[in-house]
């Protein structure tokens, strides 16, 4: 039987998960370490975020502001996108992600400038929604998902992994031992922008590979990877950098503990 974190990183990995199935899984996995800060951030993710809360970044997106002109409808205001933060629960972004667009009506009317007028002109006075594109919902689901990833990857690298579905004594004094801090979280997609990120040759973990009968089609795999990092645009190493990581979690069972090996291979 897999263990409670393995099973967890399947599940992130599955396209057939959404994200609150999975964070109701992480939610068991942070109750049974009893990690109070993850849990609580685990239950605004799915129920939303209280006024009195600050919003992730993650979860902060922009879209174009409309106003309800009585003779001619909703009108898009010109200047550039309006900024807001989306505190929803989860299964919410997830519905508006699969439509093109969704609207929402500000906590207050914003100050718009129209027909050449000033800013406190009538139209300030005038209905307002902000629209935004169903792609932004997509990217802030994503974001936990990856949240969710690099964390099931902590726990394993600090030998936290549950096995037969619960955690011995000395997991969980592993886990209060150690700090998470998977709500502001950036790892490594936060720090792929710095183009000196070490990235180590396919050779110098060819033979570890072998030796753990990871398959022929599995080492070309990550030998593409680490060959591409090599030579990636600062914007090209996050997506590569996401790919590697996978490949981790997919050939675990092989790898155990060599894991890190790899890890640090890829500069993770």
């Amino acid at each position: 039987m897999a263990s409670l974190v393995a099973d967890f990183q399947r599940d992130i990995l599955s396209s057939k998960k959404s994200v609150t199935e999975i964070l109701r899984t992480a939610k068991i996995i942070s109750a049974k370490l009893d990690l109070r800060d993850i849990e609580q951030w685990i239950e605004h993710e799915l129920s939303g975020y209280p006024d009195n809360e600050i919003t992730p970044d993650y979860r902060k997106g922009a879209g174009a502001l409309q106003v309800f002109n009585p003779y001619r409808g909703w009108i898009t205001v010109s200047g550039g996108l309006t900024p807001m933060a989306c505190v929803m629960p989860i299964a919410t972004l997830q519905e508006f992600s699969s439509q093109p667009s969704a609207h929402f009506q500000p906590p207050q009317n914003i100050p718009v400038s129209a027909y050449g007028e000033m800013s406190n002109s009538i139209a300030s006075e005038f209905l307002q929604r902000i629209v935004v594109s169903g792609t932004v919902f997509k990217t802030m689901i994503e974001a936990v998902r990856d949240r969710l990833l690099d964390w099931s990857i902590e726990l394993e690298k600090r030998g936290i992994t549950g096995e037969n579905m619960s955690f011995d004594k000395e997991e969980k004094q592993k886990a209060q031992n150690q700090t998470f801090n998977i709500q502001h979280f950036t790892g490594v997609l936060g720090d792929v922008k710095d183009s000196s990120v070490n990235v180590y040759d396919y050779s110098s973990i060819y033979q570890l590979l072998k030796q753990q009968n990871v398959s022929q089609s599995e080492r070309n795999e990550i030998e593409n990877i680490l060959d591409n990092l090599k030579h990636a645009k600062p914007n090209e190493k996050a997506s590569l950098l996401q790919k590697g990581k996978e490949w981790i979690v997919k050939n675990q069972e092989f790898l155990g503990a060599s894991a890190s090996v790899v890890r640090k291979a890829l500069g993770l």
